[in-house]
């Protein structure tokens, strides 16, 4: 099965609420699938308008996913920490309520650590986050984004390493970022084939996502295409199914 989404309220949305970006999604675009962001901060969504979205997304068969505020840092200092864990747990308990299937987050920045030592820090800090998340009876996975900037803790390798050590915790590529940390990198079909062989060579979980900063995205959960599997390029894990990109901005 295929699905379609467009990350946030659409522009053509008259409406800016999440409860009009879900009905314009379905209604006026035929998409099932949105990611609703709280990226430049969060908001207290209303009983009213959770319950709304959550219904409306059961019904309409919209599959829901939240991205969590741009900046968080899961290998800062005490305070960052801190701070990155209010939110993402405030995140966290809005998209358990609107029965989002996953909370995405960025990880963090290298600062003055040498990457190994910041995987650490990260892997250390998202079993926490996973922990708190059973604690708390959240039905929600924990998604991790791959980055574009090569200062910033975020390769695909980066990503896989910590989705392996916390197997909650599910991949997201952003195809852009992955793009432009590798100064052009994808240019080729062979490009992407090989972005997903890595992926199912770790064989890690249940579900990978691929999340480009664009207005649509496109969820793909493989069932082994038992009739067209010669044609199918997706890597046949039993166990995956794929969230991808179909358009950037």
């Amino acid at each position: 099965m295929i699905r379609i989404g467009q990350a946030g309220i659409p522009l053509s949305c008259k409406g800016r609420t999440n409860k009009d970006g879900i009905v314009y999604t379905h209604k006026s675009l035929d998409l099932n699938a949105i990611e609703i962001q709280f990226v430049r901060g969060l908001y207290v969504l209303s009983d009213e308008e959770a319950l709304f979205i959550k219904d409306y997304a059961s019904k309409n068969d919209i599959e829901i996913h939240v991205h969590a505020p741009y900046y968080l840092n899961l290998a800062g200092d005490h305070e960052e920490i801190t701070m990155s864990f209010e939110k993402i747990m405030k995140s966290a308990q809005m998209a358990n309520n609107i029965g989002s299937k996953t909370l995405i987050i960025h990880p963090g920045f290298y600062g003055e650590y040498n990457p190994k030592k910041t995987a650490k820090l990260i892997i250390k800090n998202s079993k926490k986050i996973v922990s708190l998340f059973k604690k708390e009876k959240l039905k929600i996975k924990l998604a991790m984004e791959t980055m574009g900037k090569q200062k910033v803790f975020g390769s695909l390798d980066e990503i896989v390493d910590v989705c392996t050590h916390v197997k909650e915790v599910i991949p997201v590529l952003d195809l852009g970022h992955i793009h432009a940390r590798g100064n052009g990198s994808i240019q080729e079909r062979e490009d992407y084939e090989a972005i997903f062989e890595k992926l199912d060579h770790y064989g890690y979980g249940t579900t990978s996502c691929i999340s480009q900063e664009s207005s649509m995205r496109m969820v793909m959960n493989c069932t082994m295409c038992p009739s067209k599997k010669e044609t199918c390029r997706l890597p046949h894990s039993s166990k995956s199914s794929w969230i991808g990109t179909s358009m950037s901005r």
